[in-house]
């Protein structure tokens, strides 16, 4: 400043100019205080001729009126709420991802079938793409074309992309672009699945269907090799590679100016995922809210079109993060909640004008059921339960479930009376009886641990560490004395079975049974039946004295179940569509009972009943498209 600034006012206005908000005036009326001659803040200085006065009290004016403008210009406009909301499907048949729109129509994948609905409601019918054995992908900007994909030679974890006019036309191959994924379904093994997971909201379904998207442009597009993200040229050249993820990427979408990607990376594929944003100038990554609900599932954000607004999903809710738009804009971005209540909402998709928000709700409800080998039916038993994973204890008097739709751990009587919450840790599964029905061990926790808690109440305790690997430890199994537990996971191909001694919490690996996960043990202690980590779930048993493993059976397997006298072991089809049972004495393996008349939850659960008989559970909850209106300033 010129040597003619008095010095007490150039510190005044050096503080106005401060870079950072706090450092400067909070108010105009600071501002005015600090400028009033009788201040003590300012010293006594030689009065000025009359036209410096009048020059100095100009600049001071003008400061002022800077101050004010800065003020009003960088407060936060008030927080985005929703004020209405109106269904648009009414089917209950349950709507897939990804939520696209061209402007009259919403379009989604259900349970592979490509699917459409006008966006002022009504029945939801097929869409026809013009090709077979192809899915959604993308909406091109311009609104013209469909970014698709199919299996790759047969192949389900790779698929061909391919592109085709909306009004009809012949396709074409991108190239040869390639997505690919680590792992595509889950196959009810007693793992955390794709499906919905209650408190958890939607797990990754089938991570193909949002592993591709087309630049705001329409010249490049974005997809998802394994655990990297690439970049080509709209025709499917020019490929480079931008990034890659500790874990599986999923649901990728560019920012509206073109410059950042944002997509969700789960690190163990199925309880928990994060947001992350990718420069797509030099490929610098960072996570989006570092630190906010590390074990909770953040995932399946959009941008709003005019990028106010990054709207995602978390804790079964939908929420929206302010983006930094203005240079006057002093705080950062900032997530408000939007939605809240029983219904979980997930997939939220911003309507091409801004007015409206795309959803789909799930209200969670299941139905226990038991199946009647003489009717060859299932019927409906312990009413007014809902839950999944139920076990009974061995004298058939009581029953464990998670339940549903908050995925707390309860025990109940055989009738469905006397229940009683034993503990709401997060991620509550597999629950299993100890041999006297005095102890229930279950899978709790992000990342995932053994606990063991007593029937009636009291305090839970924890008895693994990790030993399992980075997927955590699932599937406690109790050996028929009552000691020990057998416990196991898979991480692509790698897996095997760990034992802990719960007198002296001592964890080991049982020799031998190196790549085999989810174990069972026998009811006579003699054998462990399990899935192989190595390819396809197999069917493997592994026998304690020999520490050898054999495979049972070739086919892709889940849900391994003893009958209570160890004569049969049962075990879903790869795809939970039957339920089969292997007669150990013979080795002989029949059919019990198809499954894919029923609307399963998670990965189609099952178990063996006291009697021989065996239950499972219906989907019975209702999931449906709805319109959230909403004022996003």
């Amino acid at each position: 400043m010129p040597a003619s600034v008095p010095p007490a006012l150039g510190r005044i206005v050096r503080r106005c100019l401060e870079k950072e908000p706090a450092r400067r005036f909070q108010s105009a009326a600071d501002l005015a205080f600090a400028l009033q001659p009788s201040s003590p803040s300012l010293p006594r200085v030689a009065a000025p001729p009359r036209r410096a006065r009048r020059k100095w009290a100009a600049l001071a004016a003008s400061v002022a009126a800077l101050v004010s403008a800065y003020v009003w210009l960088s407060r936060p406009p008030p927080p985005p709420r929703v004020t209405g909301t109106v269904q648009i499907t009414n089917d209950g048949r349950g709507n897939g991802a990804p939520l696209l729109t061209d402007g009259t129509r919403l379009l989604f994948n259900l349970a592979g079938e490509p699917r459409q609905v006008s966006v002022k409601g009504g029945e939801s019918v097929t869409l026809a793409l013009p090709m077979q054995n192809a899915w959604l992908a993308d909406i091109s900007p311009d609104r013209s074309e469909f970014l698709m994909y199919r299996f790759h030679e047969g192949d389900h974890f790779r698929y061909e992309l391919w592109r085709a006019p909306l009004l009809g036309g012949s396709p074409r191959r991108l190239g040869s672009l390639v997505l690919t994924t680590q792992f595509g379904l889950a196959n009810g093994t007693g793992s955390p699945t794709p499906r919905r997971m209650g408190a958890a909201g939607p797990q990754l379904y089938f991570l193909h269907e949002s592993a591709a998207a087309w630049s705001p442009d329409g010249q490049q597009l974005v997809y998802i090799q394994d655990v990297e993200l690439h970049l080509a040229r709209s025709d499917g050249s020019e490929v480079r590679k931008l990034a890659t993820f500790a874990g599986q990427p999923f649901f990728v979408r560019w920012s509206p100016d073109g410059h950042r990607l944002r997509l969700s990376v789960s690190d163990a594929g199925d309880t928990a995922a994060s947001l992350w944003e990718v420069s797509v100038d030099d490929g610098h990554v960072q996570r989006l809210l570092p630190g906010w609900d590390p074990s909770w599932y953040n995932c399946c954000g959009n941008w709003t079109a005019n990028g106010k607004y990054y709207v995602f999903q978390s804790r079964s809710n939908i929420w929206a993060l302010r983006e930094k738009t203005g240079f006057f804009q002093r705080t950062s971005p900032e997530r408000v909640q939007l939605t809240t209540g029983p219904m979980a909402m997930y997939w939220p998709l911003p309507s091409l004008d801004g007015k409206r928000l795309f959803i789909t709700g799930y209200q969670p409800r299941n139905e226990f059921l038991r199946y009647d080998p003489q009717s060859r039916q299932f019927v409906p038993t312990l009413a007014g339960l809902s839950g999944n994973e139920l076990e009974f204890s061995r004298d058939g008097k009581w029953v464990a479930y998670v339940s549903i739709p908050d995925r707390s751990l309860f025990r109940a009587a055989a009738d469905g009376s006397q229940r009683l919450r034993i503990t709401s840790l997060p991620f509550v599964g597999t629950p299993h009886w100890s041999p006297d029905g005095t102890q229930i061990a279950f899978t709790a926790g992000n990342p995932r641990r053994i606990y063991v808690a007593p029937f009636d109440g009291g305090a839970v305790r924890r008895v693994t560490d990790g030993e399992s690997g980075k997927n955590g430890d699932i599937d406690p199994s109790w050996s028929p004395d009552g000691a020990s537990l057998a416990f196991g996971a898979r991480w692509g191909n790698e897996g095997s079975i760990h034992v802990v001694d719960l007198t002296t919490k001592h964890v080991s690996a049982l020799p031998g049974s190196e790549r085999m996960w989810s174990p069972r043990w026998s009811p006579d202690g003699r054998l462990i039946a399990g899935l192989s980590a190595s390819g396809a779930d197999k069917l493997m048993m592994y026998d304690l004295r020999t520490r050898k493993q054999t495979v049972l059976l070739e086919q892709e397997s889940g849900w391994p179940s003893w009958s209570p006298d160890g004569e049969f072991l049962f075990f879903a089809s790869g795809d939970a569509s039957w339920i089969w049972r292997l007669r150990m004495r013979d080795r002989r393996v029949e059919r019990v009972i198809r499954l894919n008349n029923l609307r399963l939850p998670e990965g189609g659960w099952f178990a063996a009943a006291p009697d021989n008989s065996l239950i499972t559970a219906r989907d019975a909850g209702t999931d449906e498209i709805y319109a959230l209106d909403w004022e996003a300033p």
